[in-house]
């Protein structure tokens, strides 16, 4: 019975951890679609670089 509720647990932790790192990564990638991502930034002194350069990579 222990092993049971220990196997859930794992799992539910898992399944929380995988919904997070889901949501951050499409949050990402729906910004990068918009144009609003830093990905095609190389630093320039373009207006859409310069929100960029503060942001940690």
């Amino acid at each position: 019975m222990a092993s049971i509720i220990g196997n859930a647990v794992v799992v539910i932790a898992l399944a929380v951890i995988v919904f997070f790192s889901g949501r951050a990564t499409i949050r990402t990638f729906k910004k990068e679609l918009r144009g609003e991502g830093c990905s095609g930034c190389s630093g320039g002194n373009c207006s859409c670089c310069s929100k960029c350069a503060s942001v940690k990579k």
